[in-house]
C-alpha cells in the first residue's frame, strides 16, 4: 500500500467535495481521486444550477469561500412560434400580463398556482433535504405525497391552466418524466422545493469561476488530500466482503475502511472486486444494458450575440423550446424507443451573456440542455452526434435569425460522454421514478459491499449538481458509527 486514510472519496465533483470535506472536519483523514486533470466534475458542464443544498453552502460557508452567481434567479421563458414569447419571472404581475397574451384565465391562476407549488413543496421538503427517517417516513405518507405520486405533470397543469405557452414552459422541469407518467407532478414540487441564492425554486446561471472554487477552497481548509488524474481501477475487498481500499490505473495501491463514491450506483459496484462479492442477481442487473431515458448538453460557439426574434425576451433568462406539454411526452416515447425525437425540446441559456470569461473575445455562447433523449441510441452515439447538433441548430433557427451563418463551433456532450467521462448515469435530471423520489436517503446512500456508499447523483432523489448526496453521505457514515 502507498497510502493509509480514514477515508477515500473517488470524484473531485460538487458531491464528492462535500463529503470529503464533512468528513475531513469530523477529523478524519480523507484522500479525494479524480480521473480527470481539474476538479468539478458534472459542475464544469451545467449550464444552470438549481439545487444546490442550502444546508451545504451554510455549513461549510461556501459563500466566504467565493460561491458567487453571474445571474441569481434567471427567469422562464416560453419560446413560442408566432414570436409571443411567455416570461415567468418572481414578480407576479410580470408573469400573468406575459400569460394574458395567450389567455386571461392563466393570467388570472398564475398567482393563486405559483402560491399553491410553493406552499406544497416546502412542506414536501423534509423526505428530500434531512437525513431524518422519521420526518422522511412522514411526509411520504401524506396525503398530499400520495395524490402527486399518482398525478402526471400534464394532469396537475390541466387544472390550472389552458394555454400550451404556459403549460410547455413549466414541464421542462419535470422532464425526466413523460408529463403523462405517474409521479411528474411529484417530480415538478421537487425542482419547485430547491433552493438557490435565498430564493426558493430559483435557478441561477454560475460564473465561469466561483462554483467549484468555492467547494475546493473548502476541502482545503478541512485539510483534504486531493489527487488529480488519479483513476481507480478496482476498489478492493477483504475477504468477509468489506472495502479495504482501492487500487489505481498507475499501479498504486491505497488502504482505507471507507469508499465514499461519487460515481453511479452501476459505475461503483462494476469495479473488478465489488462485482465480484455480489449476489448472483445483483451481478445479473448490472450486466443489463443502460437504458432509459437522459439528456445532451449542445453548446455552439458564435460571431456574434445570439437575439431571439419575437416579444422582448430578457438574456439573462432560460429559455424553453417546447411548443406544446405533448412534445414532452411524443419526444419520451421516441426515447424510450432509442430514437431521436423529432421535435426536440430543449432549455437554452447564453452563458457569455451572464458572464463574458465563458467565451474566448469576440466569441458567444448558446448552451441547449435537450431533453428527454435516449440513453443509448439507434445506430449509436458516435454516428448520432452529428445529427443531433443539426437538430438543434435547426429548432434554434427559428428563434435566433441567422445562427447558422454565424456558427464557429459545436460541442456534443450525448449520455454516453457523460457516463464515459464521469461515471454518471442519471446527470442533468435523468433516471427519475417514483421510487426514487420517495425512497427512504439510506435506500440511495447504502451498497451491498460494506464500507463502500455513494454520494454522486445516485444519492439524490434527482440528479442535480446540489452538493445534498455528500451531505447526506457523510450523515450515514456519522450515524453508522454511532451505532458502532
Amino acid at each position: 500500500m502507498t497510502g493509509s486514510y480514514d477515508a477515500i472519496v473517488i470524484g473531485a465533483g460538487v458531491n464528492g467535495l462535500a463529503a470529503a470535506s464533512y468528513l475531513a472536519f469530523a477529523g478524519k483523514r480523507v484522500l479525494v481521486l479524480e480521473a480527470r486533470d481539474r476538479p468539478g466534475g458534472l459542475a464544469n458542464v451545467a449550464c444552470t444550477l438549481y439545487a444546490l443544498d442550502p444546508g451545504v453552502v451554510r455549513e461549510l460557508k461556501l459563500a466566504r469561500r467565493g460561491l458567487r452567481f453571474a445571474v441569481r434567479d434567471a427567469p422562464l421563458v416560453g419560446l413560442r412560434n408566432d414570436g409571443r414569447h411567455v416570461v415567468l419571472a418572481r414578480d407576479s404581475y410580470t408573469s400573468a400580463r406575459s400569460l394574458a397574451v395567450h389567455s386571461p384565465a392563466d393570467a388570472k391562476a398564475w398567482t393563486e398556482f405559483r402560491r399553491e407549488r410553493f406552499a406544497l413543496a416546502r412542506a414536501l421538503r423534509p423526505l428530500w433535504w434531512r437525513a431524518d427517517s422519521r420526518a422522511t417516513r412522514a411526509a411520504a405518507a401524506s396525503a398530499q405525497v400520495r395524490r402527486l405520486a399518482r398525478l402526471g405533470a400534464s394532469a396537475w397543469l390541466d387544472i390550472w391552466f389552458e394555454s400550451d405557452a404556459a403549460k410547455s414552459a413549466l414541464g421542462f422541469d419535470a422532464h425526466a418524466l413523460s408529463p403523462l407518467a405517474a409521479g411528474s407532478a411529484l417530480l415538478l414540487v421537487w425542482r419547485t422545493a430547491q433552493e438557490m441564492s435565498g430564493l426558493q425554486g430559483a435557478t441561477t446561471l454560475p460564473r465561469a469561476s466561483g462554483v467549484i472554487e468555492a467547494f475546493v477552497s473548502t476541502a482545503r481548509i478541512a485539510g483534504v488530500e486531493t489527487r488529480m488524474a488519479s483513476a481507480v481501477s478496482d476498489v478492493l475487498v477483504d475477504g468477509d466482503g468489506a472495502v479495504r481500499g482501492v487500487a489505481l490505473l498507475s499501479g498504486d495501491l491505497v488502504s482505507a475502511p471507507l469508499i465514499v463514491s461519487s460515481l453511479s450506483r452501476r459505475s461503483s459496484l462494476s469495479f473488478p472486486s465489488p462485482l465480484a462479492a455480489l449476489a448472483f442477481g445483483e451481478r445479473a442487473a448490472l450486466a443489463k444494458a443502460r437504458t432509459g431515458v437522459q439528456a445532451a448538453r449542445v453548446t455552439l460557439t458564435l460571431d456574434v450575440a445570439p437575439t431571439i426574434s419575437g416579444s422582448g425576451v430578457p438574456r439573462n433568462g432560460r429559455l424553453v423550446v417546447a411548443e406544446r406539454l405533448e412534445s414532452f411526452a411524443v419526444a419520451h416515447a421516441a426515447a424510450r424507443a432509442g430514437r431521436l425525437p423529432e421535435e426536440l425540446t430543449m432549455e437554452v441559456t447564453f452563458p457569455a451573456a451572464a458572464d463574458p470569461a465563458f467565451a474566448p473575445p469576440g466569441r458567444h455562447l448558446v448552451c441547449a440542455l435537450v431533453a428527454p433523449l435516449p440513453q443509448t441510441v439507434e445506430g449509436g452515439w458516435r454516428s448520432n452526434k452529428p445529427l443531433l447538433a443539426a437538430k438543434v441548430v435547426a429548432a434554434l433557427t427559428r428563434h435566433i435569425p441567422h445562427l447558422a451563418e454565424h456558427l464557429t463551433g459545436v460541442d456534443v456532450l450525448t449520455p454516453e460522454d457523460v457516463h464515459a467521462t464521469y461515471g454518471a448515469d442519471d446527470a442533468f435530471g435523468g433516471a427519475v421514478d417514483v421510487a426514487r423520489l420517495l425512497a427512504d436517503w439510506r435506500a440511495r446512500v447504502e451498497t451491498p459491499v460494506k464500507g463502500l456508499i455513494l454520494c454522486g447523483a445516485a444519492a439524490d432523489p434527482v440528479g442535480a449538481v446540489s452538493g445534498r448526496g455528500g451531505r447526506m453521505a457523510a450523515a450515514y457514515v456519522f450515524e453508522t458509527e454511532g451505532r458502532r
